[in-house]
């Protein structure tokens, strides 16, 4: 099973819960059982559960499955519940459902049975936990908000359904059934018709028939065309000659679900609903795994400079191995690319790569979010969340900017890194996880391992595998092919004509020492194309300091005095001059100071601080 998950199991009957512990454990799940509503609470105040298993009925006074569902649905919202209970009606199934549960099981149950619904819920948990990674780095990458990137929901029965059944009166019924309940249905009595449909339009839900004419299995055929050619759409098998292997076997093909003739029109319209919903997510999944592999292809890093090459080999040499390695290079010459490409071309590519900036977030709320909390653990955490090692779970963490990480942090990460399991902020019990660790920074990590600023352990178990990733100054051959590159980008997506660059606007970009890397080159390439009033960029639409600096002087000592001289006086001395300079002819605004310089503004307050020069 890889992973061995964890499962609690509620129910007031004792027969009942051994039940439940002997027949999970044998799947290989780490089952806890809780014989009352408070015992079920302490459990999961303290520890991190996959699925919970309730009864719906508990002796008199002492609350209902119902209860639980709720506080799960108020206090642990991403784990699944499954209610069983031997006195089912199909308004217990409704309202279970509406608070949460993912499916609803009849006393007496088979063994198979709960099994396979444990592992249902398993996997559309781990699918819904994929899609919330996916959406965060897809906000955090294209900065749209939140509510742009949110799951998709259903406010309504909407969808399109194909039934397939030989029995003329069982399609005209499931018609009726589903097109009062807002689907719009198409019906065909045999195979043939069915693939014929599916090959002309999509489906949401597809439901088929067992057996149709002398087929006994017709319905298996079905399963296993969709398994092939339309993963993401959702099956249900009806029939009137089932079993549990049965049962069984369409699961494995990839059924949704299973469902008994003769069924309540209520069933049949709640399991159509839930398989709706299951589509959608599916479809996400594969829409948020298409754009994130698409960030994370090779071509994305341009260049055919030998040290951006070297670059590439070594991605495509570390990229299958399971070892920690860490990318360094300068602010903006795209370590994040490089952490992209390695994940998409590992076997983790269909798994989630969540990325983090260390130094973006304060320590206490740095803590929930790599490693999660359990409700009331702080002020604030008013329900269970789960931390960036679990969302990632099966797919690659990106430490940025991991020189930022405080020394507390960095001995819980050393832990992770050593055990493969997370302890949340007040949780009592470790998450086990699986997950690569690829990190990245700015700063001189030996250096600060020598001031006792980053632990040398921990130092020794991220860097396995270094990358270097070059400045632009260093692979200037790139930035002509670079600056075509961001100028036809921003072009289509303003709707701008702009499509070349003069040569001496070329000129400019390959001399400037570009401090802020490729960023700086793309930010000053997205101005230019938003300014430029004709089809080519000329030098006077590209930023004045990249203007300037053409006229500035290359070389302030042209020959070497017989006695050497003081390198770092003589810079030190024509970087403060040149800063006065530029703090007088801008009025001492800071960004126009920086542009004259060519520097950005976070550079230029660093070099008033290393000077220890006034800005005002």
């Amino acid at each position: 099973m890889g992973v061995r998950y964890r499962v609690l199991a509620v129910d007031d009957d004792a027969g009942m819960r051994a039940v439940l512990e002997d027949v999970l454990s044998d799947a290989g799940y780490t089952v806890n059982a809780a014989g009352t509503l408070e015992e079920a609470y302490e459990f999961l105040k303290g520890r991190a559960f996959d699925v919970v298993v309730t009864d719906l009925r508990f002796r008199e006074g002492a609350g209902t499955g119902m209860e639980l569902l709720a506080w799960l649905r108020d206090n642990a919202s991403p784990t699944p519940s499954i209610m069983i209970t031997g006195h089912a009606s199909v308004e217990n199934a409704i309202e279970a459902m509406k608070l949460g549960a993912f499916d609803y099981v009849m006393k007496p149950f088979s063994n198979e049975e709960i099994r396979m619904a444990v592992k249902r819920a398993i996997e559309q948990r781990n699918v819904l936990r994929e899609n919330a990674a996916l959406r965060k780095d897809k906000v955090a990458r294209e900065k749209v908000k939140p509510s742009v990137a949110k799951a998709p929901k259903i406010h309504k029965a909407t969808g399109r359904i194909l039934v397939v059944d030989d029995e003329a009166s069982m399609r005209e019924l499931l018609e009726i059934i589903l097109g009062n309940a807002g689907y719009a249905v198409l019906s065909t009595p045999n195979l043939v018709k069915a693939h014929e449909c599916l090959g002309a339009e999509s489906f949401d839900v597809v439901i088929t028939d067992l057996r149709m004419g002398n087929e006994r299995t017709a319905g298996m055929g079905l399963l296993s065309w969709l398994h092939e050619r339309a993963p993401a759409t959702p099956a249900i098998m009806i029939t009137a000659h089932g079993s549990i292997e049965t049962a069984i076997e369409a699961m494995k093909l990839g059924a949704f679900d299973y469902i008994m003739k003769p069924f309540k029109n209520d069933e049949m319209r709640l399991l159509v609903k839930r398989a709706v919903e299951h589509g959608l997510i599916l479809r996400e999944n594969a829409a948020l795994l298409k754009d994130q592999a698409s960030l994370g292809k090779i071509d994305n890093i341009l260049g055919t400079s030998a040290a951006i090459l070297d670059v590439i080999d070594m991605i495509g040499r570390v990229a299958t191995l399971p070892s920690t390695v860490a990318i360094h290079g300068e602010s903006g010459t795209g370590k994040e690319l490089v952490a992209r490409a390695i994940h998409q071309l590992s076997d983790r590519a269909e798994k989630p790569f969540v990325a983090i900036n260390c130094g973006g977030i304060p320590e206490n709320l740095l803590e929930s979010e790599l490693f999660g909390h359990k409700r009331g653990s702080f002020t604030g955490a008013i329900e269970d969340k789960e931390g960036l090692f679990v969302v990632a779970d099966g797919g690659t963490l990106f430490l940025d900017e991991i020189g930022e990480m405080p020394m507390a942090l960095q001995v819980k990460l050393l832990r992770v890194l050593d055990n493969s399991s997370v302890m949340p902020v007040g949780g009592v019990a470790e998450i086990p996880v699986d997950v690569r660790i690829l990190s990245a920074t700015n700063r001189n990590l030996e250096e600060m391992v020598e001031q006792g600023r980053f632990r040398t352990d921990l130092y020794y178990r991220l860097n396995v595998i270094p990358i270097h990733v070059p400045a632009l100054r260093d692979r200037a051959d790139d930035i002509p092919l670079l600056a075509r590159h961001f100028v036809q980008s921003h072009a289509v997506r303003m709707g701008r004509s702009v499509s070349e660059i003069s040569p001496e606007a070329i000129e400019a970009l390959c001399v400037f020492r570009w401090s802020g890397n490729v960023r700086e080159l793309e930010n000053a390439l997205e101005r230019a194309v938003a300014l430029c009033n004709g089809t080519r960029i000329e030098i006077s639409d590209l930023p004045r300091n990249i203007q300037n600096y053409l006229a500035m002087p290359k070389s302030i000592v042209t020959e070497l005095p017989p006695g050497g001289v003081d390198l770092e006086a003589l810079v030190a001395d024509l970087e403060i001059s040149l800063i006065k300079q530029a703090l007088q002819q801008s009025k001492y605004s800071q960004k126009r100071a920086a542009d004259l310089l060519g520097l950005t503004p976070r550079t230029l307050r660093y070099r008033l601080q290393k000077y220890g020069l006034d800005a005002e």
